[in-house]
């Protein structure tokens, strides 16, 4: 879901501390990458550099940055504890956000290094597992809960008082599924007019497994005002859970169709090659260094023909992060 992207706010005291945050570099390799600037790699690069973010060049540009935070955050009198320091990845391969570092003000006024290791060469987030044609990655010092409304102060859980973005991308050809408004429109084209309840819907009545066929073709209906709501409140507990469900719904009758087009033309390796659903099968069949293993591919396949139900699993097991269990739980115990 797309991050917030104005670039002011409605608050006072910000404008320096933005503009420190702004000196912050996202390090790939030997690659950087400034605030809101972009840069393309290789998917072997994607999957292996190391990512790193720094909060300025040296020591001294750290303090400077905590110093102008503080002053920020104490003009509004909000508690340093009630504030957070983090970096979360946005990949538009899955849709999803993962949240990569994360810090109270305090202990981020601790640090004695500026550089902060995002993804290491074995040690990988599952953002950087899938090679994105744009990652999105976001620093940003916000309220870590929700605190009294007062006029001209945030108060919202999540809302930023200063960001950073970077955005690196692979230029490859297929990137997911981008979300749909599901509105009066869609519902009437996609024959659900009389069902103004449904709150998603997966249109993957194309063949995936046909190299005709684009990822365009495909369609991620979310009911519109639900999508605005997921858009306008991309940070909360809430929307990230909802995020990851929508993501592993699409996928699940992603591989299902294909599973049906598969048997019901006998279709080998060969026959789906260039396809979509070829793309996605190399997404999850890398190696450590970046390269589709033939050998996970064919046994994929063959899940995929004979029990699809383990490639879904599979699919949930990968963008389901460690704390995707545990956020269920919460929720079904009225956590948030």
């Amino acid at each position: 879901m797309a991050s917030e992207h104005r670039s002011s706010r409605p608050y006072s005291h910000l404008r320096q501390c933005q503009q420190e945050f702004s000196q912050t570099v996202l390090h790939v390799g030997d690659e950087q990458v400034a605030h809101h600037g972009s840069r393309q790699v290789t998917e072997r690069e994607f999957l292996n550099e190391k990512f790193e973010i720094s909060f300025g060049e040296d020591k001294e540009s750290l303090d400077n940055l905590v110093s102008e935070l503080k002053k920020a955050v104490d003009a509004h009198g909000i508690s340093h504890d009630e504030i957070e320091v983090m970096v979360v990845a946005y990949s538009t391969y899955w849709k999803i956000s993962e949240k990569l570092f994360s810090m109270s003000l305090d202990e981020f006024a601790a640090l004695d290094d500026p550089k902060v290791t995002l993804a290491g060469r074995h040690d990988r987030p599952h953002s950087f597992a899938f090679p994105s044609r744009k990652l999105r990655i976001e620093a940003c010092c916000s309220l870590a809960k929700t605190i009294e409304k007062q006029p001209l102060r945030p108060f919202r859980k999540g809302t930023w008082l200063a960001q950073t973005v970077h955005q690196v991308g692979t230029g490859q050809d297929f990137d997911g599924f981008e979300p749909k408004p599901l509105d009066a429109a869609a519902r009437s084209a996609l024959g659900i007019e009389k069902y103004q309840k449904t709150q998603r819907f997966m249109d993957v009545t194309p063949d995936p497994t046909d190299p005709a066929t684009t990822e365009h073709d495909f369609g991620l209906y979310v009911d519109e005002e639900t999508l605005r709501l997921l858009e306008d409140n991309s940070r909360t507990f809430g929307s990230s859970l909802l995020q990851r469900i929508l993501a592993m719904s699409m996928a699940s009758a992603f591989i299902y169709r294909a599973s049906e087009a598969i048997n019901l033309e006998s279709k080998s390796m060969g026959d789906i090659q260039n396809s979509v659903f070829d793309s996605v099968l190399d997404a999850f069949c890398r190696d450590d260094k970046g390269a589709v293993s033939e050998e996970a591919k064919e046994k994929l396949f063959a899940n995929v023909k004979a029990a699809p139900e383990i490639f879904v699993a599979l699919v949930e097991d990968k963008l389901g992060d460690d704390g995707f269990g545990r956020d269920i739980r919460d929720l079904v115990i009225g956590g948030n």
